[in-house]
């Protein structure tokens, strides 16, 4: 586990915008989106730079920001470094949310 108390003084959020896809028909969002929300309110992600999208039921509406950012699973949280995507998780993170957001902001 990486420890908390270096992560907010040596991360850079200034270019990084977060997209986050998330049902509230969906059990894992329901899990998984108070651990995303607390953590990145913890390293200091301004709340104009986190973009939640309502996917629901089906996954088929909003069909055109669904096919534009490929959603296949929710939830999905897709990560941008001066508008570029620098990476995603989706649906179930690798490590931990936490872990995994780190690994793709190239926390050092």
């Amino acid at each position: 586990m990486v420890k908390r108390m270096s992560i907010k003084n040596n991360i850079n959020l200034a270019n990084v915008t977060m997209f986050y896809f998330v049902g509230d028909w969906c059990p894992m969002c329901v899990r998984a989106t108070p651990i995303i929300m607390k953590y990145l309110d913890f390293i200091g992600l301004e709340s104009d730079n986190l973009i939640n999208y309502d996917i629901k039921r089906g996954k088929r509406e909003p069909k055109e920001i669904i096919d534009k950012y490929k959603i296949i699973f929710v939830p999905t949280l897709i990560i941008f470094n001066s508008g570029k995507e620098i990476g995603r998780i989706t649906e179930r993170p690798i490590k931990s949310w936490e872990e995994d957001i780190l690994e793709i902001i190239n926390f050092k």
